[in-house]
């Protein structure tokens, strides 16, 4: 929730909630904001309490998230008529292009992506997962991305 891109589209007569599960991510939030530092897996929140669930890439590819059951969460937290917004990346977007050119071009750009890695990416069917690294910098992170269909499935699965 440190990056908040999407406040705008909410009413601002509505109280926001940011959520995260690093306090450090909490500090970025505006001081407006509420604060609850939570697992987005166990969400704190009363049924059918919240108007609008926001969830970036950054949360629903990563790891410690089950996308399941983050959108389950969602839907319970959701009054009836309220908004999910889901960001997360394809095997198909451009950032995912760029680690691809990167890893043919011998890691010169820095994604740290492997052409083993990328291959493997583009050959599945499914959701996968690859490490790559930020370019000019030794931070690694790991993300899932997924398919339309796989992400569609699940918001089908969770009503």
């Amino acid at each position: 929730c440190g990056w908040d891109p999407y406040v705008e589209l909410i009413n601002k007569k509505r109280t926001l909630v940011a959520i995260d599960f690093s306090y450090d991510s909490l500090k970025k939030v505006k001081d407006k904001t509420n604060r609850l530092c939570a697992d987005a897996n166990e969400l704190p929140v009363k049924n059918e309490s919240i108007d609008c669930v926001i969830a970036t890439d950054e949360l629903i590819c990563s790891e410690s998230v089950e996308p399941l059951k983050l959108i389950s969460e969602s839907y319970r937290v959701l009054r009836p008529g309220g908004l999910l917004i889901l960001e997360y990346d394809t095997i198909w977007c451009l950032d995912t292009f760029w680690m691809l050119l990167d890893s043919y071009l011998g890691n010169r750009i820095g994604y740290k992506a492997t052409k083993n890695q990328m291959i493997k990416l583009f050959k599945s069917s499914g959701s996968s997962t690859i490490k790559w690294g930020i370019p000019k910098s030794d931070v690694i992170l790991e993300t899932r991305l997924f398919t339309n269909t796989e992400i569609k499935s699940m918001l089908i699965k969770t009503g």
